[in-house]
């Protein structure tokens, strides 16, 4: 009995350090809450991590690639104001190669049960009757890929030569299990800390098939 007692608020105070330090990093989503003030304070603060990691992800590009922009709309990409697309978190590009990195941001919280891992999943799952936040990302990449235009100016690549490399980018590395249940590509899932060796490994991939064109001719 001792030792089940002692289980019990073992678990019962971990579950109140994760839920206190959810709150306070602003990780839980305000529609669990009544309270107006909680869902308000929770979404403002979820703005402003998000906004945070997006400028960490851009700001570890910047000796990658030739050019980027962070979190620019897609009305100035040429895309009408309705329906409200949104904007790329992270809009980066390689001159030389022509591609073009669409970069979505996902910050994930640490997870204690493996409920709450699934959790973090419920708005993420690229569910376009639902409408959650990877199927609007989607939808963006759509988009553009039929509408270069604008993108083709500010990048200076031309709207036919450009190489599309939509990413979904955490803040660490990620479990099959969260992979498995989106509907994204698996190799366009990359962790942060990942993030500049993948780019390289994409750019690498175009070096080289032009080593082995110039060597064939």
């Amino acid at each position: 009995r001792t030792s089940l007692f002692c289980g019990f608020f073992g678990n019962l105070f971990w579950q109140s350090v994760y839920m206190t330090h959810s709150i306070i990093s602003g990780y839980l989503p305000g529609k669990i809450f009544h309270s107006q003030a909680m869902k308000s304070y929770l979404g403002n603060l979820a703005n402003k991590r998000g906004h945070e990691f997006a400028k960490t992800v851009a700001e570890s590009l910047e000796s990658a690639l030739s050019g980027q922009r962070l979190e620019i709309k897609l009305t100035e990409l040429g895309a009408p104001a309705e329906p409200d697309l949104g904007d790329i978190d992270v809009l980066a590009w390689d001159s030389i190669t022509a591609f073009v990195f669409l970069i979505e941001c996902k910050r994930l919280k640490a997870a204690l049960t493996v409920r709450q891992a699934i959790q973090q999943l419920e708005e993420f799952q690229g569910n376009r009757e639902e409408k959650d936040s990877l199927a609007k990302h989607q939808r963006r990449i759509e988009w553009l890929k039929l509408n270069p235009s604008t993108l083709s100016q500010l990048t200076g690549i031309s709207s036919d030569s450009i190489r599309w490399v939509p990413l979904l980018v955490t803040n660490g590395r990620v479990p099959m299990s969260f992979v498995d249940a989106i509907d994204f590509p698996k190799d366009q899932v990359v962790a942060e800390p990942d993030l500049k060796r993948h780019i390289a490994a994409v750019l690498a991939q175009v070096n080289q098939s032009q080593v082995l064109t110039d060597y064939s001719e």
